[in-house]
């Protein structure tokens, strides 16, 4: 069982890499076209994906 929840653990922290990677992606892309309020909405979500992946450390 030890080694299931190690495995979960490192495919859940590989996804939420992934996310983060991706909603960064997406931040500076909104960033460079001057959207607010998607910029807004990006920074929630990137806030929401970091806290997800320093919980799997």
């Amino acid at each position: 069982m030890e080694q299931a929840s190690g495995l979960r653990l490192l495919m859940e922290r590989r996804v939420n890499v992934a996310k983060v990677r991706f909603i960064q992606s997406k931040l500076r892309k909104s960033i460079m076209k001057g959207k607010a309020k998607k910029v807004n909405k990006l920074m929630l979500k990137l806030e929401q994906a970091q806290r997800s992946l320093e919980k799997t450390y």
